[in-house]
């Protein structure tokens, strides 16, 4: 009965909340509840048989136990038939795969040790009754005969029965029932997988807490179908707190909560707590909200009541105009209408906005008199994960013409109009059923299943989410099509529409499938629709029933289709015609040209212009090779050099150069010297170093040195980090070193701004980056994979990696071994094997570590021992452990290079003996431009294109290549502040599909390393706080704008009037910091806040150093940030120390190498060779240099 008072009382609290059943299923006493929330029992009757059921079950209290096992219902029934059929019962089927036994217990404690033995989960319920057994059989009589006066009606709520599995009237449920639910198994299962295939998407568990809901995770699982499970109450957390969760998320599904049943009046402000938080006010509320709370519109219209979603509200005006901002949470399905990549407004959404003003234009005119002309889609809408779309829908009365025009949420002043037409109403319509379907069919004889369809569409560039997967059937001959649609999920609000987008957009693909099955080869490019001719619409579909579309092709031109579609149901009543849909074929490379996308490092001869510098200075020589050390200490001396081999003090007077030399360990020895050098309060920068033997490919016979490669990537993030050291590297030949002697020296003290040098045989060689020539890719349709062998994917089964598996079975590869730490656990993952298994893949899953040597070696014994012969191989692996390199411990260093690069070394020297066709490795532009707060990535995948030359060199494939940011899988699509900063900096995104067919290009034209990246250099120069690399010289036109912004804010602050500098200063400030937070409005930053409080991690202090340095033309400590730590701090510092001139107020900085005594200098000259020696390695081990 406690129970029963629960479940009674959140049904009605939930009702209360506006929230009612359409249906409802009770498991086992559940039922009761279950039929007097329907409206099939009164609360007397329902408290009546739970009352008699609960007394009469008492008295069987210590005659058995329950037992819950995940077995089959199949299965369960073999287990009873050895012997235990008349003492134990299947009590509950909770779910394809769930069980409850109930009846004898020692039966029960043998059945439970033989599956325990078997692996089995079994678990005793903490019952001692033994309900829906055979020991309650003798209570049914006399339960049914005490229940002979109630009186169950009818309802209007389908009532699942778990008695029967199936829906049942209400009147039916008379005492003989609630007998048998008393006695019977509970089809509980049957019940929940019966209401799936009606389409109901949200349960909602009302009980004290979740029991049920894995069981109907499992139901869902096997029918392949999503849905929300709710609960009401968590015994572990507070009541009201679960139930708001709860009804939040009920509203986030799209259910059409009405929110005057939470709030039956104007809700006041409330202030929010201040401290500890940030002491900002966020109001946050919907611009209708905002206009009724500001007096703008109806309370009516406020609350969302009898608004179409996409139309939105009428606006009091004389011309009818519609405005609707649309929510990106409300029109979330729209998202699934993806094309290239892309998520872009379906062309069915304008013509179901045209609908929804026609029939507010009515006037109780018949809906079957409607009829839209006309309808041209003038600009596509690329649907934004970052904000949300205005529209407005403008129909003029005196031609009877609409006009719909869209800005984003956040720019309001800019408007494109995006489609027009014309509504018009006839009479006098004839309409008959459409010709009969059976005869339709004997002439389309050829036929292919929806998922085949949109498998099919994919490769042309139509990658539509499941809510626009609706197409189930396609006929189809030379000149006609028929096809069946039905969309997937039964959405809530599906009423509320005319012709839902996503139905008239599978209507729309009846037409697309016909195109793309008729077409003798595959294209490379997209159909979109252009125009349409006529609407004509006669009534609402059934969404509960399938949809029929027949198709006919009225013109066809190479480059241009138009087609007519009639829309009929079950009955062969017309719903609607389409007449007229035109479409256009693009080119995909006419959206995205490949050559805006490939770039690749080139090795240039070029000679030094500098004079060498002579004047005094001091030199820190670093390295683990003696005989390098000597010799160029002995040179540089000549040049009037000081020489030291000490850590200890970093801070030597006129330290000029630290050069940085270490075969063993080089990473981990350099993040360490990179910690102490920032720690150091720098008068006058060094520069630095870092030479390496042997870790470019500067000429085709050079094997790179993949450890050194690594160094070079945490090179080019210390020119990010710490641009004041004027980072530099220099590779020579690992055999001729010593050869190169002298020009290392003169390249030393040159002054030279080239920052990436090698040398080879006397000649100097300088690093740049170059566009790929446009012609490279011309006539190259991509690689051809083989159908009789086998592609090992890492990383296959989350984001790109997994993309890339997809794409190889599109392309023709029949047999994939996918291989992950976590194989295949995500729905994703199993969702998308399983899709590959139906289209006849062969797919082995490998669960490994890429990075663990004998794992591998085990995935590829088993491809040998089960798979066709192993041809391609690609790396797709990837880790994520970000941090600035002062932040940076060699453990998370290794965490990311284990999965990369010792991954990509285990397939390379355990495959050397396989007769590779491509070995490819998915590397990252962070390597190339040497992305800050990513020193281990960049590392790592710097060795990954390492890797790539290394095989060149010995004559095996091999391709790395650089990618930019793929927008639509992966990191980026789950980390959209990451995607905004990305583009805000010029890098574009990619869709996955054109990085793939990239891909295919590449691996045709046996490149070795390639970048494949969108960027707007020039803009991504402008953002890059230290000068510009020239490597990049080739791609930034122009560095003009550069030059400007130097030294702009002492140019600001010069043409203010002295009075006024400090506030101009202060000003500048502000704006930067906020710049940096990416936060838009001023007033929110407090100039006494710290730095760290408004969010500014170790990453971006660097960057506001940065361009405080570049902004302002001058030098500033690494440690500026955490030293004045916020702006009225940082203020003071810059009058008084930085602008004192400016300011005209006296300098109170002082010489931070004042103190600095020249004793040091002096014992280190005393020093013999053997000591200075015995130093070094005295140092390295206090640096705890280890691996």
């Amino acid at each position: 009965p406690a129970l029963f008072a629960i479940q009674v009382g959140l049904s009605e609290l939930w009702r209360s909340w506006g929230i009612c059943p359409d249906a409802v299923v009770g498991h086992s006493l559940g039922e009761i509840a279950a039929a007097h929330v329907a409206g099939v029992l009164t609360l007397e009757d329902a408290v009546s048989i739970i009352f008699h059921r609960s007394r009469l079950q008492h008295k069987t209290e210590g005659k058995g136990r329950m037992l819950a096992a995940s077995v089959s219902y199949q299965n369960a029934k073999i287990i009873l038939a050895q012997g235990y059929e008349d003492i134990v019962s299947i009590a509950a089927i909770n779910s394809p795969n769930s069980v409850t036994f109930s009846g004898d217990s020692n039966a029960l404690k043998k059945i439970e040790q033989k599956l325990i033995k078997n692996d089995i989960f079994c678990r005793f319920l903490n019952v001692n009754v033994p309900y829906h057994s055979s020991v309650m059989e003798p209570l049914k009589s006399e339960l049914v005969n005490v229940l002979k006066d109630i009186s169950p009606q009818s309802t209007n709520i389908p009532f699942f029965s778990t008695v029967t599995g199936q829906i049942l009237n209400g009147s039916s449920l008379l005492p003989e029932y609630w007998g048998a639910n008393m006695r019977q198994t509970v089809m509980f299962s049957g019940a929940v997988q019966n209401m799936i295939k009606k389409g109901y998407n949200i349960f909602i568990e009302i009980s004290a807490h979740p029991v049920l809901g894995n069981s109907v995770s499992e139901s869902l699982s096997v029918m392949n179908h999503n849905a929300k499970i709710v609960p009401s109450l968590i015994k572990t957390k507070p009541e009201r707190e679960t139930m708001l969760g709860s009804f939040s998320d009920i509203y986030k599904l799209g259910y059409p909560v009405d929110w005057n049943y939470l709030f039956p009046d104007k809700a006041p402000y409330i202030r929010l707590p201040n401290y500890p938080w940030q002491k900002e006010r966020h109001w946050v509320e919907s611009e209708e909200s905002r206009q009724y709370r500001l007096g703008g519109v109806s309370r009516q219209i406020a609350m969302g009541q009898k608004r179409h979603i996409l139309l939105g509200n009428r606006l009091n005006i004389a011309m009818p105009i519609w405005d609707s901002k649309l929510d990106r949470k409300q029109i979330s399905y729209l998202y699934d209408h993806k094309i290239q990549g892309s998520a872009v407004f379906p062309g069915a959404a304008y013509i179901e906005m045209a609908l929804a003003a026609a029939h507010e234009l009515l006037d109780n005119k018949e809906s079957s008199n409607i009829m839209l002309e006309n309808i041209e889609f003038n600009k596509a809408i690329f649907l934004s994960d970052e904000e949300d779309t205005n529209f407005q829908f403008m129909f003029n009365t005196d031609n009877k013409t609409f006009d719909i025009y869209s800005s984003k949420a956040n720019n309001s002043n800019s408007w494109d109009r995006n489609a027009t037409g014309k509504i018009t109403y006839v009479t006098d319509l004839n309409l008959n059923k459409n010709e009969a379907l059976s005869d339709i069919l004997k002439r389309c004889i050829e036929e292919v299943s929806g998922d085949i369809c949109y498998q099919n569409f994919k490769k042309i560039g139509f990658e539509y989410g499941q809510m626009f997967q609706g197409l189930k059937k396609l006929h189809f001959n030379q000149s006609e099509a028929i096809g069946s649609v039905m969309l997937n999920n039964i959405a809530n609000d599906f009423n509320t529409y005319y012709l839902y987008p996503a139905l008239l957009d599978s209507c729309f693909h009846v037409m697309l499938g016909f195109v793309s099955f008729n077409e003798k080869e595959q294209s490379n490019g997209t159909w979109l629709p252009v125009k349409v001719e006529a609407v004509h619409f006669y009534e609402k579909p059934n969404y509960n029933s399938p949809l029929h579309v027949h198709a006919f092709i009225k013109e066809q031109e190479k480059d241009k289709l138009k087609s007519d579609l009639i829309l009929f149901d079950e009955s062969e009543t017309i719903l609607a015609e389409i007449k007229g849909l035109e479409v256009m074929y693009i080119d995909s490379s006419e959206i995205y040209p490949d050559t805006d996308y490939l770039f690749q490092h080139n090795w240039e001869q070029h000679t030094k212009e500098s004079k060498l510098d002579d004047s005094p200075g001091t030199w820190l020589i670093l390295s683990d090779k003696e005989d390098f050390s000597k010799v160029i200490a002995e040179e540089l001396e000549i040049m009037n050099k000081t020489i030291v081999l000490s850590t200890q003090n970093l801070n030597y007077p006129n330290l000029q150069g630290i050069l940085f030399l270490f075969e063993n360990n080089s990473c981990s020895i350099l993040l360490d010297l990179i910690k102490k050098l920032a720690d150091v309060e720098w008068k006058n920068y060094p520069n630095l170093w870092i030479v390496t033997l042997g870790s470019q490919a500067v000429e085709e016979t050079d094997y790179p040195s993949l450890e050194l490669a690594s160094l070079w990537g945490l090179g080019r993030v210390i020119s990010n980090e710490y641009p004041d050291f004027k980072c530099k590297m220099i590779d020579l030949s690992k055999e001729r070193y010593a050869d190169d002697i002298i020009l290392i020296i003169e390249e030393l003290l040159s002054g030279d701004k080239e920052d990436e040098i090698a040398f080879r045989n006397g000649y100097r060689y300088v690093n740049r980056l170059n566009k790929i020539p446009e012609d490279i890719l011309n006539n190259n349709s991509g690689y051809k994979f083989s159908q009789d062998s086998t592609v090992l994917v890492t990383g296959g089964f989350s984001g790109f990696g997994l993309a890339t598996a997809e794409w190889l079975a599109e392309n023709g590869v029949r047999n994939l071994a996918l291989m992950g730490r976590s194989g295949a656990s995500s729905e994703n993952a199993k969702k998308s094997l399983e899709i590959l298994k139906k289209s006849g893949v062969n797919v082995m899953v490998a669960k490994a570590d890429v990075s663990n040597l004998d794992q591998v070696s085990k995935v590829l014994m088993d491809i040998e021992l089960s798979m066709p012969p192993l041809k391609g191989i690609i790396h797709a692996a990837n880790v994520y452990d970000d941090a600035a390199l002062i932040d940076m411990t060699y453990e998370r260093f290794k965490n990311v290079m284990g999965p990369k690069a010792l991954g990509a070394l285990n397939l390379h020297n355990l495959t050397l003996n396989n007769s590779l066709d491509f070995f490819v490795l998915f590397s990252s532009i962070s390597s190339v431009i040497g992305n800050p707060g990513q020193g281990n990535y960049v590392a790592a995948n710097s060795y990954l294109d390492a890797l790539a030359n290394y095989r060149f060199s010995l004559n095996l494939p091999g391709l790395s290549v650089n990618w930019g940011a793929i927008e639509d899988v992966g990191y980026l699509e789950r980390n959209n502040e990451i995607k905004a900063h990305l583009k805000k900096m010029g890098v574009k995104m990619m869709p996955a599909k054109k990085a793939l067919n990239i891909l295919g290009k590449l691996i045709e034209l046996s490149a070795v390393n390639v970048t494949a990246a969108y960027i707007d250099w020039s803009k991504w120069a402008s953002f890059n706080q230290s000068e510009t690399s020239m490597r990049f010289g080739n791609l930034i036109e122009s560095k003009t704008e550069e030059s400007e912004q130097k030294f702009k804010f002492l140019d600001q602050l010069k043409s203010k009037p002295i009075n006024e500098r400090k506030e101009a200063l202060k000003i500048i400030l502000t704006n930067l910091v906020a710049e940096v937070l990416g936060i838009k409005q001023l007033d929110y930053i407090d100039s006494k806040r710290g730095f760290t409080e408004l969010g500014m991690d170790s990453i971006l202090t660097l960057e506001l150093r940065n361009r405080l340095q570049k902004g302002f033309g001058c030098t500033m400590p690494a440690t500026l940030i955490f030293k004045y730590p916020n702006i009225e701090k940082l203020l003071k510092y810059f009058i008084e120390e930085i602008l004192c001139e400016l300011f005209e107020v006296s300098s109170v900085k002082q010489d931070e190498n004042a103190d600095i005594t020249t004793h040091i200098i002096d014992e280190i000259e005393q020093l013999s060779e053997d000591e200075a020696e015995a130093l070094l390695i005295q140092e390295l081990a206090n640096l705890n240099y280890k691996n």
